[in-house]
């Protein structure tokens, strides 16, 4: 097949095949038949109580799906908060998989400023399989705790990037 110009067309629920390769690595899916780009507004929501509200101008986050594989980045600023305790969960535009042994689980890359009094360095963010949102934690000496949300406040930034299995 040899384009000169234009576009390929593949017909709907059709893709691209790539089983004449063998199955060599235990693929279980050997069609490429999704490809999407576009924005979504995000949210930012407590896992305890209180609010978190985001400049209408700084809420939306871009996203790249091919196949099975999202790739999402953004930054978001607060424009209020109310009382936050707990967990800061940032929305996702797709549901991660749900597969054997959480290899879903997916951590993500983030910059956090404008806190409270913690130390920026101190966040880490991570999504678990089967769900759409990005958990903001903060890091202790040996583990992570949840009460990150209570660090937020007006005109903090957030700028993420994270790639993740969808479902």
């Amino acid at each position: 097949l040899t384009l000169t110009d234009g576009n390929l067309v593949v017909a709907n629920g059709h893709g691209i095949d790539f089983s004449a390769a063998g199955n060599e690595s235990g693929m279980s899916s050997e069609l490429l038949d999704d490809y999407e780009e576009g924005a979504y507004d995000a949210t930012v929501t407590c896992s305890g109580s209180g609010t978190i509200t985001l400049h209408t101008g700084f809420n939306s986050a871009s996203y790249t799906k091919v196949g099975n594989l999202v790739h999402v980045s953004g930054l978001l600023n607060v424009a209020s908060v109310s009382s936050p305790v707990g967990i800061a969960i940032i929305s996702l535009p797709f549901t991660s998989a749900n597969l054997e042994e959480r290899r879903a689980d997916s951590a993500a890359v983030i910059y956090v400023t404008g806190v409270a009094s913690n130390n920026i360095a101190d966040f880490l963010a991570t999504t678990n399989e089967n769900t759409a949102t990005l958990n903001l934690q903060l890091g202790d000496t040996v583990s992570p705790v949840n009460d990150s949300a209570n660090q937020i406040q007006a005109n903090t930034n957030m700028v993420f990037s994270i790639t993740y299995r969808t479902a």
